[in-house]
């Protein structure tokens, strides 16, 4: 029995007759081809879901950017604490403060 190839179906062939078979072999060309066509639309999208709020779209679009590093390099530079070091301390805070709330309660 002969192997049949594998392959992926392409939907919306280029030449606008029927669904094409790709070559897997194909496919990394095919998706960069169609990824490199449609970039300054996905671009788009990434910097409107980025205006609206989204951390991890503006992160996104920092690596992609080359940004991430040098502006975390730029903090630190700064002596300005990261997102890390922020976190942890308003645990330590919200930890004293509970901590002496509970002081207060057992003091009455």
């Amino acid at each position: 029995m002969a192997e049949q190839a594998v392959g992926i179906v392409v939907s919306g062939a280029d030449d606008g007759g029927e669904p094409k078979v790709k070559r897997i072999r194909n496919y990394r060309r095919y998706v960069k081809n169609k990824l490199a066509a449609r970039f300054p639309q996905i671009l788009d999208k990434l910097v409107a879901e980025s205006l609206a709020g989204s951390l991890a779209h503006t992160k996104f679009l920092f690596e992609i950017g080359g940004l991430g590093d040098e502006l975390g390099a730029e903090g630190q530079e700064k002596g300005e604490p990261n997102l890390g070091d922020l976190f942890v301390n308003e645990v330590k805070r919200q930890n004293a403060e509970a901590a002496r709330l509970a002081a207060v309660e057992l003091s009455v």
